[in-house]
C-alpha cells in the first residue's frame, strides 16, 4: 500500500512533465541536421578529397621497390627456350628507386581541380542545410496549426460547459426550453468530436516531424510558438543555390586546362641497385647500379584533345543555360512571394478586425443567454462564427510563417 502510494505521488509530480514538455522549432531543426545521414555522407566526402590531395603529394615523392627473380630455362638434347633471348638462367634482386617530375603547372592545375571539389562539397553541405531547414519548418508549421486549433477549440469547449450549467438552471425556472438544452449539448459533443479529431492530425502530422528528425520518441509534446522573421539577405550571388553553377563554371574552365596540360613532355627518373646475374659463377662480382631518365613528349593523339575541349564547351553552354534561367525564375519567385505576403497581411488585419467585433458580440450573447434575452440558436451561431473565424486566422498567419520559410530558402546564405 506504502509503494502504491509513493507511485500516485510521483506520477502526480512528474507524470505530467512528459505531457506538458515544450520544444521549440530549433531543436527540430538541429536535431535533423545532426542525424541527416546525408549530410555525414557529404563530411565523409569532404575527409575524401583531403586525402586525395595527400595521396597526390605523396606520389611526388620518390618510390622506393625491391624485386628479386630467380629463373633457370634448361635445354635437354637440344629442346629448350634459345639461350641467346633466356641466357639460360636469371637472378635478380635490385632495389629500386623512382621519382615523377610533375609540371609546375600542371600540379597547380590538379590541386586547384581538388580544390573545387571541396568547394563544390562544401556548397553541396550548405544547400542541404537549407533544404532540412525548410522542410522542417514547414513540418513544423503544419503541426502547429494543429496545437493551435486544439489549444482555441479547448478554451471555447470550456466556455460552453459552463454555459450548459447555467443554461441547466434557465431551464429549470421555465426561462429556456430542454431543446434548447439539448442544441447547446450536441454543440458541446460536436466540438468535443473536433478536438478529438484534431488530436489525431496533431499526433500525425507531430510524428511526420520526429520522422523528418530522425527522433525516435513517442512523447506528445507541445510546440513552441515560431519565431519566423524575413531575412533581408538578397544577394543571389553568394546563395549557396547559386554558387553551385560559379563552381561549375570554374570547373569546366579548370578541366580545359589539365586537358592542354596533355601534351606537355612528362619526365621521371630511375636508378636501382642490387644483384644480376645469368649464372652462379662469379656471382658476387655481379652486383652492380643503374640509373637512367625517361622523357615522354605527346606528338598527336588523333584529335582527341580537341574533341574534349569541344565536349567541355558544350558544358558551359549548358550550364549558362542554367544560370540565367535560374536566376530569371529566381527573381520572379522573390516578387511572387512577397507579393503573396502583402495580401496575406492584409487578409490577417481584416480578419483580426472582424474577431474583436465578433468577440464583443460574442461576450454581449452569453450575458443576453445567461439573461434569456437571446434564443439559442442566436447564441450557438455566435459561437460557430467564432470558431470559423479563429481557424481562418490560424490558417492565415501558418500560410504567413510558411511564405516567410519559402522567402528565407531562397534568400539567405
Amino acid at each position: 500500500m506504502k509503494k502504491q502510494f509513493i507511485l500516485i505521488i510521483y506520477l502526480l509530480l512528474f507524470g505530467s512533465q512528459v505531457f506538458s514538455q515544450t520544444q521549440p522549432l530549433d531543436y527540430y531543426i538541429n536535431k535533423a541536421i545532426k542525424n541527416s545521414p546525408l549530410l555525414n555522407d557529404y563530411q565523409n566526402q569532404f575527409q575524401a578529397v583531403k586525402m586525395d590531395s595527400l595521396l597526390i603529394k605523396a606520389g611526388e615523392k620518390i618510390q622506393i621497390d625491391a624485386n628479386s627473380q630467380v629463373m633457370y630455362s634448361p635445354v635437354v638434347t637440344g629442346w629448350g627456350y634459345d639461350e641467346a633471348i633466356t641466357n639460360g638462367a636469371n637472378i635478380s634482386g635490385l632495389v629500386g628507386v623512382k621519382k615523377n617530375i610533375i609540371d609546375k603547372k600542371a600540379r597547380e592545375n590538379i590541386f586547384n581541380g581538388l580544390s573545387l571539389q571541396k568547394q563544390m562539397v562544401g556548397n553541396s553541405i550548405k544547400v542541404s542545410v537549407k533544404d532540412i531547414r525548410k522542410a522542417v519548418t514547414s513540418q513544423y508549421l503544419t503541426a502547429f496549426l494543429d496545437y493551435s486549433e486544439i489549444t482555441f477549440n479547448q478554451s471555447q469547449l470550456e466556455i460552453l460547459k459552463n454555459q450548459l450549467q447555467l443554461m441547466k438552471r434557465l431551464v429549470e425556472s421555465g426561462i429556456y426550453k430542454q431543446t434548447d438544452y439539448l442544441s447547446l449539448l450536441v454543440e458541446i459533443q460536436s466540438l468535443e468530436l473536433m478536438i478529438t479529431q484534431l488530436n489525431g492530425q496533431y499526433e500525425n502530422d507531430l510524428y511526420s516531424l520526429n520522422l523528418l528528425c530522425g527522433i525516435n520518441d513517442p512523447t506528445n509534446v507541445k510546440l513552441a510558438q515560431p519565431e519566423i522573421v524575413d531575412s533581408k539577405e538578397l544577394n543571389i550571388e553568394q546563395s549557396p543555390l547559386f554558387m553551385q553553377f560559379r563552381i561549375d563554371s570554374l570547373k569546366i574552365e579548370n578541366e580545359k586546362k589539365i586537358i592542354a596540360d596533355q601534351i606537355r613532355p612528362k619526365l621521371n627518373l630511375f636508378a636501382d641497385a642490387g644483384l644480376m646475374s645469368s649464372t652462379l659463377e662469379n656471382i658476387y662480382k655481379r652486383f652492380g647500379v643503374s640509373a637512367g631518365i625517361n622523357l615522354n613528349i605527346p606528338l598527336y593523339d588523333g584529335g582527341q584533345r580537341k574533341l574534349q575541349i569541344q565536349k567541355l564547351t558544350l558544358s558551359e553552354l549548358s550550364r549558362s543555360s542554367y544560370q540565367h534561367f535560374f536566376k530569371s525564375q529566381y527573381n520572379q519567385q522573390i516578387m511572387q512571394l512577397y507579393a503573396e505576403l502583402s495580401i496575406t497581411a492584409k487578409v490577417i488585419s481584416q480578419i483580426n478586425e472582424q474577431l474583436l467585433t465578433l468577440r464583443d458580440f460574442n461576450s454581449m450573447a452569453k450575458i443576453q443567454m445567461g439573461n434569456g434575452l437571446i434564443s439559442i440558436t442566436e447564441y450557438l451561431s455566435s459561437v460557430k462564427n467564432l470558431l470559423t473565424l479563429n481557424k481562418t486566422l490560424n490558417q492565415t498567419t501558418i500560410k504567413r510563417l510558411q511564405l516567410i520559410n519559402e522567402l528565407n530558402y531562397l534568400k539567405q546564405q
